[in-house]
């Protein structure tokens, strides 16, 4: 019935914030660059790559500059390309667009959830 449906979007829209929380500390923590707006921080994918390459040194030997929509979206490229060569499922890799043009939010969180379990080990 209709309660429960809504009881259960309350509950996810709850472990998405949870889990967004927790990813923005991860990133903070392995880059040492604040992250107050996730999609902000993460639209250019220049601090993407900085991310798989504090997991990997070298993975991503040359990142763009942000500024620029075509090599902003190339940075994006390069961090799923390093994600699927580190081992995340390419299940879990999110479309350039579901980050860039905001359409997926909760791909990118998950795809970032899965990349922490395997840079964790």
């Amino acid at each position: 019935d209709g309660m429960d449906i809504e009881l259960q979007q309350k509950r996810l829209e709850k472990f998405d914030e949870e889990l967004e929380i927790a990813v923005m500390n991860w990133i903070e923590d392995l880059t040492n660059e604040e992250v107050d707006d996730l999609w902000a921080c993460l639209k250019s994918g220049r601090l993407l790559c900085i991310l798989v390459n504090q997991i990997q040194p070298n993975i991503i030997r040359k990142m763009n500059e942000p500024g620029h929509p075509y090599r902003e979206r190339e940075n994006i490229q390069l961090f799923l390309n390093a994600c699927a060569k580190l081992g995340v499922p390419h299940t879990d890799l999110f479309s350039i667009n579901d980050l860039y043009e905001r359409v997926d939010m909760i791909t990118v969180l998950h795809c970032l959830a899965s990349l922490s379990r395997v840079a964790e080990g």
